[in-house]
């Protein structure tokens, strides 16, 4: 019963963030913000697909930036390395551990 009261309460908890939080406004600051770090910004871009893709974050915002942001080529570069890290990430997090 406890456990199923607490997957309630994070479910609500984040629906009410993101209907609630302006997680589009942050998203493109943050890739205005990796613009200006110079030759760093296409590894901090891939490196904030981690927690982006596993907090349920679109990437449509931060796919679109990458490309704006760095042009087509170095963005599509860094937007394909930070996705396949983060679904490898979310696939290391989700499978059950060996026995």
């Amino acid at each position: 019963m406890k456990r199923l009261l607490l997957i309630v309460g994070i479910a609500i908890a984040f629906i009410l963030g993101v209907r609630l939080l302006p997680l589009a406004e942050w998203s493109a600051a943050f890739v205005e913000w990796a613009r200006g770090t110079g030759l760093w910004g296409p590894v901090v871009l891939a490196l904030a697909y981690i927690p982006a893709t596993l907090l349920f974050i679109p990437g449509s915002i931060l796919t679109v930036g990458a490309g704006y942001a760095f042009g087509v080529l170095v963005g599509t570069i860094a937007v394909s390395l930070g996705s396949v890290t983060a679904t490898s990430v979310a696939f290391l997090l989700g499978r059950p551990a060996p026995l």
